[in-house]
């Protein structure tokens, strides 16, 4: 526990890496100072793409930016989305071992039988090598406090879907983290709804005291948020929209053995921004619709941003939206999917709440995620939270709310999840074994008293 610690957020859209020098100290999303960034792109800085192109002739792959311009071909496949196939349902029970199996080439396999477990898989295990071999050293190089170290001094850590827990698909991740070089002491694979709930809540804070346990009132600092749940039944509520997922959680402090937030009640469901893209493709008539480029980043950031961010001026003097090329897509078809989508993320919460609170009340909600930027779809699921009671909206800067909203930091919105997983929080819980004695009571005072 005492080794520095990394966690590696691999996001459907963008990858983010955040490392804990020690266990005294805030965990800090690792930058690349070295990417030009325009106004409003800092974010780029610290959110890498995951795209993965591979040429088929020369052999030869590109990740990240480099990959991302690049446009699929018969001789470059390209796949920006390898995470949701890979953890598609219907390959959650997949695995591949080179011992059992023997070595393989999965591109070739791909070719062969078109079978998208194959490309995924090779796409995952070349990403994950060239992010130990190529990008986590030249980002630690640019870090005052870890310019000395190597990837394989630190603990690592992987934030996955709550489904993904558990699966053969998860054994797959872990041995491909393990076979690139990564180090662990315990397990590599982590909840990502859970470690994001610790990031916001914790802003990344690490305390320790002198007999290794955790000092929670100092991780937590004088947060007014936290001020409110003073009773062991009450609780918090997260959501995470992502391009793959939606995740959710509960910060109930009576609901797990160690009152460890790691143990909290968490939920991801397959409802991302990229699901809510192909409902509006599949909507539109073939000539439309093939004006949509999912399988191209930059391509997809624009759609998204002309689509899904709500100019007020401009939509209530049209029936249209238009994209860059000047294709003009209904309006009409927009605001049913996003109805759609929203309506079944709310859905979602509401059957997770129903399943896991425990007679006390809720006193706010968070929402963040990259999913939650966009303002056609932040304004819905507001209203949306709004119907439900709570009285606090922990969000971005730009949430419109009539709950009283407590502003959340953009590099948590987008990094929470690499943050939150290097927390001291997850730990085993043989390391909490004498805070187990502590009465519930006793918890909350020593979490929330002082503040």
């Amino acid at each position: 526990m005492n080794s520095p610690g990394l966690c590696i957020d691999l996001g459907a859209s963008f990858t983010k890496i955040a490392i804990r020098p020690d266990t005294h100290r805030t965990s800090l999303p690792l930058r690349d100072y070295t990417l030009m960034t325009g106004r409003d792109e800092e974010d780029n800085q610290f959110c890498f793409p995951s795209v993965v192109a591979h040429n088929i002739k020369s052999g030869r792959w590109a990740f990240s930016w480099d990959a991302a311009n690049l446009l699929s071909s018969n001789e470059i496949l390209i796949l920006q989305d390898w995470k949701s196939v890979l953890f598609h349902e219907k390959y959650l029970d997949e695995s591949y071992d080179p011992e059992l199996d023997g070595e393989i080439d999965p591109v070739k396999i791909f070719l062969e039988k078109r079978d998208p477990y194959f490309i995924a898989f090779g796409c995952a295990k070349n990403y994950i090598e060239w992010l130990y071999e190529v990008k986590i050293p030249h980002l630690l190089s640019q870090n005052a406090q870890a310019s000395h170290m190597k990837v394989s001094d630190f603990d690592t850590r992987v934030c996955v879907p709550d489904f993904v827990l558990g699966t053969a698909a998860a054994d797959t991740i872990e041995e491909l983290f393990y076979e690139a070089g990564f180090e662990s002491t315990d397990v590599y694979c982590i909840s990502e709804p859970k470690s994001s709930l610790i990031g916001i809540l914790t802003e990344g804070r690490n305390q320790q005291v002198t007999n290794g346990a955790v000092n929670r009132a100092a991780m937590f600092g004088d947060h007014k948020l936290l001020d409110q749940l003073k009773n062991t039944n009450d609780s918090i509520f997260f959501l995470d929209i992502g391009s793959f997922t939606t995740d959710m959680a509960l910060a109930n402090l009576n609901r797990f053995k160690s009152n460890q937030l790691a143990k909290s009640p968490a939920n991801s469901v397959p409802l991302g921004i990229y699901k809510l893209d192909s409902m509006i493709q599949s909507e539109l008539p073939p000539e439309l619709a093939s004006h949509i480029n999912l399988n191209n980043l930059p391509e997809t950031e624009r759609f998204h941003r002309n689509v899904y961010n709500e100019n007020r001026l401009n939509y209530d003097k049209s029936d249209t939206v238009s994209l860059d090329d000047g294709t003009e897509i209904p309006l009409s078809v927009i605001d049913t999917c996003i109805e759609q989508f929203t309506e079944a993320i709310l859905s979602s919460c509401a059957s997770f709440l129903y399943q896991n609170r425990n007679g006390g009340e809720i006193h706010a909600a968070i929402l963040t995620g990259g999913g939650s930027l966009p303002t056609r779809i932040s304004d819905r699921i507001v209203k949306g939270l709004e119907r439900m009671n709570f009285p606090i909206l922990r969000a971005h800067k730009n949430i419109q709310s009539d709950m009283h909203v407590d502003p959340i930091d953009q590099e948590l919105v987008r990094g929470a999840s690499a943050i939150g997983g290097n927390s001291v929080l997850f730990v085993l819980e043989k390391d909490f074994a004498q805070e187990d004695k502590a009465t519930n009571t006793e918890v909350v005072q020593n979490l929330f008293g002082s503040l």
